[in-house]
C-alpha cells in the first residue's frame, strides 16, 4: 500500500470535493431506494394486473353487457337438469344439501335442499354483479374428490402415476421425473386426472401454497393424485374455463387461506370449497370474458 500511487490535491480543492461528496450521497442513496422499488414495481406487476383483470371479470365490467344474452337464472336451471341426469346415471351423488341461491325483491336469498327454510344472504354477498348474472354456491357446479392414500411400501417403479403438490407450477400441472407409481390394484376410474379438472393443494403447512390450483389441459391415462390433493371437477364441461378463472382469483384462494388455518398444517375442507360464493353470468358472456381474459394475458406476457 505505501507504494500506491494517488492523486493528492491542493487543502482547499480536497475540501470542496469532500463538500460535494457529501452533497452527492444522499441523492445516490435515495436513487438506489427508488431503483429497488422500480425493480420489485416491475416483477410484483404481471401478477397485480392479472389479479385486477380477474376481478374485473368477475364482477361484469371485463366486457359490454349484451342485453340478448340468455339470463344466468336460465342457466342455472339447465344446469340442474343435466346435474339431475346424471344423478339418474350413477355418475355423480345427490347433495342433500344442496344450495339454491334466487332473487327476491332485489335481495338474496338461498334454502337448502328442495324443502329447506329460505334465509336472506344479502350480508354475504361481497359486490354488486349485473342484473343478467347470478350468485350460487361453487359446490353446486363443481365435484369434489379426494385423492389416493396408500402405504409408502407399496411404492412402486410403474403403475398408476401419482401427482403431489409439486406437480402444481404457476396453475399448469405436470408430469415430473421423481413422480411416484403405484400398483395397478389402486386404480379408480373417478380418481383419473381428466381435462377440465382443477387440482388444488388441500393438505400443506404453507399458508402460501394451501388451496393452490392446477388445471389439466388433457387427459391422462393412469394418472391420479396423492392424497393431499383434491379434484375438483366441473360438472358440466362447458363451464369449465370459467370455473378456472374463479380458481386463478385472489378471491378465492383468500377465501382458502382465511378458512384453512391449522397448528402446523393447514387443509381445505370439502365444504370450504363448496360454501364459496361465486357470479355467474349468462353462458354467452362467459365466452366472451374468456376471450377478453386470455387477449389480455397474452399482452402481459409480451411486455414482461
Amino acid at each position: 500500500m505505501e507504494n500506491l500511487f494517488i492523486p493528492l490535491p491542493p487543502l482547499e480543492e480536497q475540501n470542496k470535493i469532500l463538500k460535494k461528496i457529501k452533497l452527492v450521497l444522499p441523492l445516490i442513496d435515495n436513487y438506489n431506494a427508488n431503483e429497488e422499488k422500480l425493480e420489485k414495481l416491475n416483477v410484483e406487476f404481471p401478477s397485480k394486473i392479472k389479479g385486477s383483470i380477474l376481478q374485473d371479470a368477475m364482477e361484469g365490467k371485463l366486457v359490454l353487457q349484451d342485453s340478448s344474452d340468455e339470463p344466468a337464472s336460465v342457466l342455472l336451471e339447465i344446469i340442474n337438469e343435466e346435474k339431475e341426469q346424471l344423478i339418474k346415471e350413477k355418475k355423480i351423488k345427490r347433495n342433500n344439501r344442496e344450495s339454491f341461491i334466487f332473487r327476491k325483491n332485489d335481495h338474496f336469498y338461498e334454502k337448502l335442499g328442495k324443502n329447506g327454510e329460505e334465509f336472506c344472504i344479502d350480508d354475504e354477498i361481497p359486490w354488486d354483479i349485473p342484473y343478467s348474472w347470478e350468485w350460487c354456491r361453487l359446490g353446486s357446479l363443481i365435484s369434489i374428490i379426494s385423492g389416493v392414500s396408500y402405504n409408502k411400501g407399496d411404492i412402486a417403479s410403474e403403475g398408476i402415476r401419482i401427482l403431489r403438490g409439486g406437480n402444481i407450477q404457476d396453475t399448469n400441472v405436470l408430469l415430473l421425473d421423481d413422480d411416484i407409481y403405484l400398483p395397478k390394484t389402486y386404480h379408480n376410474p373417478i380418481k383419473e386426472v381428466k381435462k377440465g379438472d382443477i387440482l388444488i393443494v388441500a393438505s400443506t403447512g404453507s399458508k402460501k401454497v394451501i388451496g393452490k390450483p392446477g388445471f389439466v389441459k388433457e387427459d391422462y391415462e393412469n394418472v391420479s393424485i396423492g392424497a393431499f390433493l383434491r379434484i375438483c371437477r366441473p360438472i358440466i364441461n362447458y363451464l369449465s374455463e370459467y370455473i378456472q378463472l374463479i380458481f386463478a382469483s385472489e378471491y378465492y384462494r383468500n377465501h382458502i387461506r382465511t378458512l384453512s388455518q391449522g397448528t402446523n398444517i393447514n387443509n381445505v375442507k370439502k365444504e370450504y370449497v363448496e360454501n364459496l360464493l361465486i357470479p355467474l353470468p349468462p353462458l354467452s358472456e362467459q365466452k366472451r370474458i374468456i376471450k377478453k381474459k386470455q387477449d389480455l394475458f397474452g399482452i402481459l406476457v409480451i411486455i414482461s
